[in-house]
């Protein structure tokens, strides 16, 4: 008895958490551990989720940005013509690229082991799909990935967009340090011959560029008009396009994009509302008639800028919600 005591304690030491997601105190006992990043992640599905081609496998990422830009570039072919100042320009194609950065932490040894297996299915990702007969090895599957993260990442219908990965960075943070053992055993027992001591980071980084691969035809059609089947190109939340068209037709666009005619009276306005404020509280040698004036001046504009607000609080209170 006193020797599986011994044992017991020996492996709690060594072992601040365990594969069960409990915190081992220094006595044996143990204590749950949520962690809470979990809850916010599969409610409001932050994930970044990358689909291999390939085997049709999946691995998911809880998104811990560090890094996104999305870039459009625009090619044109330039050639210099003899006599003329500009040279001519002909459009080729407009290319999009993601750069995206995560980190992966992980708050027990089991999720430190998950967030390794994931990183070790997303790197398969890259390698291709290859057909082999007899003496002959060829590639007949290119490793083209689906990625979806959100509103950000996604294609016109609000699914994963095909991209391919010029290549990815798989850092493990040696400041944030290591687990050295997970288990491998029923968590019951007290036999040590069950701890595995591997290398497993507590904090992963990636970073990776992908270059998008347009499945339709993005552009403006025969009649100068957007389409409406891409109307949410590149990354509008899923239903906004109806919201923008409720507020459209309502004739509300006005408060979310005034005119500039309203903007350069407003401006001057409030230039006016100023300069009689700053009359009326100068130190400046007015007469009583001057002084009356530049009062009734300021009140005028201070009431008139009241009934404005009012107004866009009356209207943007009638917004569908």
């Amino acid at each position: 008895m006193s020797d599986n005591k011994d044992k017991k304690e020996k492996i709690v030491k060594k072992r601040p958490f365990s594969a069960n997601e409990r915190i081992q105190g220094a006595t044996g006992g143990s204590t749950a551990f949520s962690d809470a990043s979990d809850t916010y992640a599969n409610k409001w599905a932050n994930f970044i989720q990358f689909t291999s081609t390939v085997s049709n496998t999946s691995v998911k990422f809880k998104a811990f940005l560090t890094d996104f830009s999305d870039e459009y570039e625009s090619e044109w072919n330039s050639e210099q013509v003899y006599g003329r100042n500009d040279p001519i320009q002909t459009f080729r194609n407009t290319t999009r690229t993601i750069n995206i950065g995560w980190d992966c932490p992980a708050g027990s040894t089991y999720e430190a082991l998950m967030n390794m297996k994931a990183a070790s299915d997303l790197i398969k990702m890259l390698y291709p799909g290859y057909l082999r007969t007899s003496n002959v090895t060829t590639i007949n599957k290119p490793p083209i990935i689906k990625v979806k993260f959100r509103n950000l990442i996604q294609d016109l219908n609000n699914q994963a967009l095909y991209v391919t990965l010029s290549g990815l960075t798989f850092t493990p943070d040696l400041e944030a340090g290591f687990f050295d053992h997970y288990e491998t055993r029923d968590p019951r027992s007290t036999s040590i011959d069950d701890v595995k001591e591997e290398l497993m980071p507590k904090l992963l980084r990636f970073s990776c560029t992908m270059t998008v691969l347009h499945r339709e035809t993005i552009g403006w059609n025969g009649s100068d008009k957007w389409p409406d089947e891409i109307a949410s190109f590149p990354n509008l939340p899923p239903r906004a396009t109806d919201f923008i068209q409720i507020a459209d037709d309502k004739g509300l666009d006005s408060l979310f994009i005034p005119e500039q005619s309203a903007f350069n009276k407003e401006e001057e306005e409030a230039r006016e509302l100023d300069e009689a404020t700053a009359a009326s509280a100068g130190d400046l040698e007015l007469s009583d008639k001057q002084k009356t004036k530049q009062e009734k001046k300021t009140d005028r504009l201070q009431k008139k800028a009241t009934r404005q607000q009012d107004r866009l609080d009356k209207t943007q209170a009638k917004i569908p919600q």
